[in-house]
């Protein structure tokens, strides 16, 4: 018994360590998610990529006086890829974490896109939203 629950044990420790690997990719090969925050003088700060909307939700003063108007940089998942609704001209995307943007009709990477598809996006912090400003989108997958 001693020997059966030793082994036990051990491969649970064994699987937790592989867990733990240094793999810049999450489960399903896609990369891990994060928002990266780039401020004027250079300087960078990191966050879950839901971080910065819950933010927002909480107290869009203090956001707007620190992150508005910097550059933005999201690995995340698309969630919702929607006909124009109101803003003629462009197409909403949401992703994963409350973040999205508005590309214009005619930006090819749109024919590419899948709810699920996993994205860099990179634009500028508007105010007042989770909303990202002039978003380039790269897909990852």
């Amino acid at each position: 018994m001693k020997k059966l629950f030793a082994s036990i044990l051990i491969l649970c420790m064994v699987f937790s360590l592989c867990a733990c690997g240094g793999s810049n990719e999450g489960a399903g090969g896609k990369a891990d998610t994060y928002a990266k925050v780039t401020f004027s003088d250079g300087t960078t700060e990191t966050f879950e990529v839901g971080e910065i909307p819950a933010m927002i939700r909480e107290n869009q003063y203090a956001y707007n006086n620190k992150y508005a108007g910097n550059e933005i940089e999201v690995v995340t998942t698309v969630t919702d890829i929607e006909s124009n609704y109101g803003m003629s001209g462009f197409v909403p995307i949401d992703f994963e974490g409350g973040w999205n943007c508005y590309l214009k009709e005619d930006t090819p990477v749109i024919l590419d896109l899948r709810n699920g598809t996993a994205v860099k996006v990179t634009g500028t912090l508007t105010t007042d939203s989770w909303s990202i400003q002039g978003a380039t989108i790269t897909v990852l997958d």
